[in-house]
């Protein structure tokens, strides 16, 4: 399972907005729990840190029902750059 490293997120983030209209911008980052469901027992785990093992049978095969997607809720911008 993947997750997001907060402070390399944001660290990418600013490098990819160098030298661009977005250069200065900030962002939010909302990490949401990791939700999978046992391959074996079918059992669901809720964790904010990676599930290893089933809680339940101590399987190790997982699919993920939710925490591996990235949504893009809102984008605000000023334009800063016309003359008043």
């Amino acid at each position: 399972m993947h997750r997001v490293n907060e402070e390399a997120f944001k660290q990418s983030f600013s490098w990819a907005a160098a030298d661009t209209e977005a250069q200065g911008a900030s962002m939010e980052l909302r990490i949401t729990s990791i939700r999978a469901r046992c391959q074996v027992c079918h059992s669901e785990t809720e964790s904010d840190d990676p599930v290893v093992a089933c809680g339940r049978c101590g399987a190790l095969s997982f699919d993920v029902v939710q925490g591996s997607e990235m949504i893009l809720e809102s984008i605000e911008y000023e334009n800063t750059s016309c003359a008043q």
